[in-house]
């Protein structure tokens, strides 16, 4: 081997025994050949009980089959070793012959999440007892049962009680978002009606979409049932209509069409608007958790930046795909899909 070859080799090798996520190497007879440090400490092993064994049989201790755990996959699985959580992946050669297992820890990872999500929760709840009181005695004096109200104090308590709403929905964005990130939100997919999905969207929103004298038309396709949440398949479509309404001047028009997909398995939902649209510059980034364009027309409207990150997981969730099509201050449409009942 030439001088250039050998140091070669010499680079590999270190970067094997020093990259910090763990790698077995399985020759074509399925043999352990190779094992890094950083594998043999996620294994919790020695230097000699994974090298010169038969890989199924090394890795028996930890699975059951372990033949499972050793099949090419295209993205990592989550498994648990002991007290560490490993996402495990295996990987073939180009020839087809061997494979390689590429194991990463995500202890820390998932303690840093375990603790994020227990502290959005305990945040969250300790946040809503005063807001909910805020809320009723707001309502109750609005009713004027402890005294008589002007006109001027009704409008600084229905100031009091919109702000007070609009806090409760951050903090339950902030909740979705974290549960999404950390893959606890509870998602399930039964068939529902698309059409009775969509009537409870537009009736919570319809009060805003009048009071901003915009015309919103929905234009309902025959459809099957969809495969789907209905609590969060409301939401998403609110969220949709919601991001309609704010980002339409008043007069705007609004419109909800369904329709199947060409070949008949999906369900495709669309809002669109006449709206201020969405800069090129900012289109790639859209779906980003708490993005905000820099486009005054946007910083012009309140917003947290949540919405459509959630709108997302959610729909990924129920097995749907969201994108969108966009052309500045002419209007934005954006559709998602759906698998049908009946095909799902």
């Amino acid at each position: 081997m030439s001088e250039q070859g050998v140091r070669e080799m010499d680079a590999l090798r270190l970067a094997f025994e020093r990259v910090c996520d763990g790698v077995v190497v399985v020759d074509g007879n399925g043999i352990v050949v190779a094992a890094n440090p950083a594998a043999r400490s996620i294994l919790g092993v020695g230097p000699d009980d994974l090298v010169g064994r038969p890989a199924a049989e090394a890795l028996a201790t930890w699975f059951d089959p372990a033949d499972e755990y050793l099949s090419p996959a295209e993205s990592p699985v989550a498994v648990a070793l002991g007290d560490r959580h490993v996402e495990w992946r295996v990987v073939s050669p180009e020839d087809g012959v061997g494979c390689l297992i590429v194991m990463h820890d995500a202890t820390a990872l998932k303690r840093v999440q375990r603790s994020k999500d227990e502290f959005v929760s305990f945040v969250s709840h300790e946040l809503r007892i005063p807001m909910t009181s805020i809320k009723g005695y707001t309502d109750l004096l609005l009713t004027g049962a402890v005294g008589p109200v002007n006109e001027a104090q009704t409008q600084f308590l229905h100031t009091v009680r919109t702000n007070v709403n609009r806090l409760a929905s951050q903090i339950e964005a902030i909740v979705d978002s974290s549960r999404i990130e950390s893959g606890s939100l509870y998602i399930e997919r039964v068939p529902i009606s698309l059409r009775n999905a969509i009537e409870s969207a537009v009736n919570a929103l319809e009060k805003q979409i009048a009071e901003k004298q915009q015309v919103l038309d929905v234009e309902l396709s025959p459809t099957p049932m969809v495969l789907a949440d209905q609590k969060r398949l409301v939401q998403v479509i609110a969220a949709l209509l919601d991001n309609a309404h704010k980002y339409t001047p008043e007069g705007g028009h609004i419109v909800v069409r369904t329709g199947l997909t060409d070949d008949g398995s999906r369900v495709q939902i669309s809002v669109s608007d006449d709206g201020i649209g969405i800069a090129p510059n900012d289109q790639a980034r859209i779906f980003e958790k708490f993005f905000r364009s820099e486009d005054q027309e946007v910083r012009n409207v309140p917003g947290f930046g949540l919405a459509l990150y959630i709108a997302r997981g959610l729909l990924a969730a129920l097995g749907g795909h969201i994108w969108f099509e966009s052309t500045l201050r002419e209007g934005t449409t954006f559709h998602f899909t759906l698998v049908c009942a009946e095909t799902g």
